[in-house]
């Protein structure tokens, strides 16, 4: 299994679990600053998520005029390594269930950019 950092073209029939971060948009300020999802084809969900018909979360940030990057792929990951990403147990889905998704469920740990930039700022005097 790769992991694969920063990368912004991904090959295609790459499935696995992809990390998009949009912390350097001013209108993800309302909205969290990545998704962390699973796609047998990441290529062509990203482009779903660049088209708005993807997850509610990209859909608003595309409708809002704001732009991603994919920060960081997991290549071969299953959706349980998707659950362990997101810090949380699978849970056997069921119909009542409209969304396993918590806020602020740290995803940011993986984000190879938000990591740079908080080296960065620790490197800023005061």
């Amino acid at each position: 299994m790769n992991n694969l950092n920063s990368k912004e073209v991904v090959p295609e029939s790459v499935s696995g679990c992809y990390l998009l971060c949009f912390a350097d948009n001013p209108v993800a300020h309302a909205l969290a600053k990545h998704y962390l999802g699973y796609a047998i084809n990441i290529a062509a969900r990203v482009e779903k998520h660049r088209s708005g018909t993807a997850a509610r979360l990209t859909s608003v940030l595309v409708e809002r005029g704001g732009k991603f990057v994919v920060s960081r792929v997991w290549e071969g990951y299953t959706e349980a390594e998707e659950a362990k990403l997101k810090g949380r147990r699978m849970r056997k889905p069921s119909p009542a269930m409209k969304s396993n998704h918590k806020r602020g469920s740290g995803v940011a740990k993986h984000c190879p950019i938000c990591k740079q930039r908080k080296k960065e700022m620790e490197c800023i005097p005061q």
